[in-house]
């Protein structure tokens, strides 16, 4: 059974959560696939689904006991880069009372799991002269997706056998390293080594034997 809270400054907006509690509303967040987090406007959680805690693993009274602007809340971009709790879609919302939109994050899930999420963020009215009352936030889980994408990556830029970096993506790192020492003026390096007589390895040892070398 879903739980709802009710902790704000606005009257309005605890009625609008208390309206999530019948029974129609109810049912809808509890068989949304989406993950669904409430939020009033001192970003305290009023309201999570079940969808939410299968997506971060977490149980309700824990996921509930966040907030995206707690510390231990940790997010990251696509680049692996952290997202300062100002900039999670929540609080610009609160801050904006606009809409934010399709925030692709990596969150650590309690197992040490990155999970990655798309999330979306309104603003809940009513609308007042300090902000929004609140926000919702739908989440959708990405992982596979990511995941996915990120072993077409290696596939496209790495050798299947030794996992190195290859001509493809060599040849796309020297283009963009020329072109900024062409723009900025910087001398740039290029070091090559090779492997001497590794024929010789296959030739005596056998392909198998040359591939553990590598």
């Amino acid at each position: 059974m879903m739980r709802i809270r009710c902790k704000s400054r606005c009257g309005t907006v605890s009625r609008s959560f208390h309206e999530l509690g019948r029974a129609p509303y109810r049912a809808i967040l509890e068989v949304c696939q989406e993950g669904i987090i409430c939020l009033d406007d001192q970003s305290r959680v009023l309201v999570c689904n079940p969808s939410a805690e299968r997506i971060f693993m977490m149980s309700r009274p824990l996921l509930s006991s966040l907030s995206p602007v707690d510390p231990s809340f940790q997010a990251t971009d696509e680049e692996g880069c952290p997202i300062p709790p100002e900039a999670h879609p929540s609080q610009v919302v609160l801050r904006t009372g606009r809409p934010c939109l399709n925030s692709v994050q990596g969150v650590k899930n309690p197992q040490g799991r990155t999970v990655w999420i798309n999330v979306n963020a309104q603003p809940l009215p009513p609308q007042t002269p300090g902000g929004p009352a609140g926000v919702v936030v739908s989440i959708s889980d990405i992982t596979q997706a990511k995941e996915l994408e990120s072993r077409l990556r290696m596939e496209a830029y790495r050798d299947v056998l030794t996992g190195a970096y290859n001509r493809r993506y060599f040849q796309e790192v020297l283009r963009r390293a020329t072109g900024a020492a062409e723009r900025f003026g910087h001398p740039m390096s290029l070091a090559m080594c090779d492997l001497d007589r590794f024929k010789q390895i296959n030739d005596t040892f056998g392909h198998g034997s040359g591939d553990r070398a590598l």
